[in-house]
């Protein structure tokens, strides 16, 4: 006979805590031109909703150093994130105002529909 046993794993080391803390560290030692570590590190904070003053920050230093179409999305992703979907659509159009001859059509096209469903939420 089957019988079910429910049980809990519990995570002995705190997975964001330590994550955070290897983000940080790569802000920290950010040379002034890279951008890459505030961006990812933002995108790690918004995808998992956690510290979202602190993932606003790093994507305005991200925006201040690069700003193209992909750091203005990860911008609208956390106003997205935040509700605050009239923010994101701005960063949206940011974005798309930022594109290039050589920006991947793809991103484009994903930019353009992000912005229908950010559009609906207002």
């Amino acid at each position: 006979e089957n019988v079910q046993v429910p049980f809990t794993v519990k995570n002995q080391v705190d997975t964001n805590t330590r994550t955070i803390a290897l983000l940080r560290e790569m802000v920290a030692k950010a040379k002034p031109d890279e951008w890459q570590p505030y961006y990812g590190g933002a995108n790690y904070l918004v995808q998992n909703k956690i510290n979202m003053d602190e993932a606003g920050a790093w994507l305005d230093k991200a925006i201040a150093i690069s700003p193209t179409p992909a750091v203005y999305y990860a911008k609208a992703r956390y106003f997205d994130a935040a509700g605050k979907p009239k923010e994101a659509v701005a960063m949206i159009d940011k974005a798309l105002a930022a594109a290039k001859p050589d920006t991947p059509a793809p991103l484009i096209d994903e930019l353009k529909n992000v912005r229908k469903t950010y559009a609906e939420k207002m």
